[in-house]
């Protein structure tokens, strides 16, 4: 109960923070350069900058194998949720792009955040099992759904700036490389603007948007709804059914990562591979703004469920 009172807490600043994002582009103290601006500097400082500095913590077989578990989490988190998608598909018409933004959560932008706030820092590293797992997924069968072509060139995924702070904070943290105390200052205080960077982002693109024409959207709605609520009750039942955390109660915090991120809202990569293959582009953009409004409620119940029956 803490903890979700804690992601609570922590998800209503950031709400708090949109509106301030909505506010500077409303009174046009802000435009909409402002909004490609911030979001390089969240993509190539402050992720980056929290991602690495999430490895800068000693080696030990429990942080071992804390990385494997969230990394063998966000496997059968994705196999679920594609098998999910690929069973739903004709019942319910779905199309490559609801699809899509069914699997694929935004665990980088929001879940990193809400994990430095809620959980702390050292709990970031485990977050990074996720995002390894989804960045190589939704770059290789994500943009085969989106494009329905087979990606070129697989390697490039390696060379994104995300997935090179892994691999970066992975050398470090395996051979126990630490950083002079002025670096590693320096790192925090970037990584300190990770959360109001992506916030108020948000809420510039939100300032722009016909709030009514995203909610009233029925389409939307149904994809929503798989992606906020039955993917993330179909990984907490396969947690609750394995037992895991009631007799490793170690996993507990790092599962719980694995439920934010399973509970996030669509993946921003999908709507830029609608646009990149004009697949859908406008319903693509709805979906996702739709799901960025709806999370600030569902996701401290998920994790309100989850803390109730898998802890």
């Amino acid at each position: 109960m803490q903890m979700s009172i804690s992601l609570i807490q922590s998800i209503s600043v950031m709400f708090l923070m949109i509106l301030v994002g909505m506010a500077l582009f409303k009174s046009k103290v802000v435009g909409n350069e402002a909004i490609t601006v911030i979001t390089k500097l969240h993509l190539y400082v402050s992720a980056p900058a929290a991602i690495f500095n999430s490895f800068q913590i000693e080696l030990s077989r429990q942080t071992l194998m804390g990385l494997l578990l969230a990394m063998g989490a966000g496997i059968v988190c994705h196999i679920l949720f594609i098998a999910l998608t690929s069973v739903l598909k004709k019942p319910l018409r779905l199309t490559t792009m609801e699809r899509g933004s069914v699997i694929y959560s935004n665990a980088a932008n929001l879940v990193i955040p809400l994990v430095q706030m809620t959980l702390g820092q050292e709990m970031v590293l485990y977050s990074c099992g996720y995002i390894f797992i989804s960045t190589f997924l939704v770059w290789t069968h994500g943009k085969t759904l989106m494009s329905g072509k087979k990606p070129e060139n697989v390697w490039k995924i390696f060379t994104t700036i995300n997935v090179l702070a892994i691999f970066a904070g992975l050398f470090c943290f395996i051979l126990r490389v630490r950083l002079p105390s002025i670096l590693g200052n320096t790192l925090n205080s970037l990584a300190a603007t990770l959360a109001p960077t992506a916030m108020l982002t948000v809420g510039m693109v939100l300032a722009q948007v016909d709030l009514r024409r995203v909610i009233l959207n029925h389409r939307a709605l149904l994809v929503n709804f798989l992606r906020l609520i039955v993917c993330p009750l179909l990984t907490l039942l396969v947690i609750w059914a394995c037992g895991i955390t009631r007799s490793q109660p170690w996993t507990a915090p790092i599962l719980m990562i694995t439920m934010l991120a399973a509970s996030a809202p669509t993946a921003s990569s999908i709507s830029q591979f609608a646009v990149l293959f004009d697949n859908e582009r406008e319903q693509a953009s709805i979906v996702n703004l739709m799901s960025v409004i709806l999370c600030i409620v569902t996701m401290p119940l998920i994790n309100l469920l989850y803390t109730s029956f898998a802890m």
